[in-house]
């Protein structure tokens, strides 16, 4: 659910999301949000099993704490720069990666809830 409202969320107000991400990246916020992503990832892989779609749910956990631990090994300088290109773009651009995000979101909810 979190995922589809993040979505919804940052294809209507671009802005407000774009200060919500930069707040996660370029402040104190940077190591628990990875801390959360590492969690997610853990928990996504270990309800893998429960799901209707196991290697999918298993693969987006893996995905999930990869991505973790590549924040902590690019670091926060980094990955800010990062941030502040993938926000540059046009917004036909940031609006195709909410609608995915939100398609994602929906698939996790249908696997987790079919079951």
């Amino acid at each position: 659910l979190l995922l589809i409202f993040a979505g919804v969320f940052g294809f209507y107000d671009r802005q407000s999301l774009v200060g919500i991400a930069e707040r996660a990246v370029l402040s104190r916020w940077f190591y628990v949000a990875l801390a959360f992503r590492l969690v997610v990832g853990a928990l996504l892989i270990w309800a893998g099993p429960a799901t209707r779609w196991p290697g999918f749910v298993q693969l987006l956990g893996a995905v999930t704490v990869f991505a973790g631990l590549a924040g902590l090994a690019v670091g926060q300088e980094r990955l800010g720069r990062l941030l502040a290109w993938w926000m540059g773009g046009p917004s036909w651009f940031l609006h195709g990666w909410m609608l995915f995000a939100v398609g994602l979101g929906a698939a996790l909810l249908y696997a987790a809830l079919s079951v």
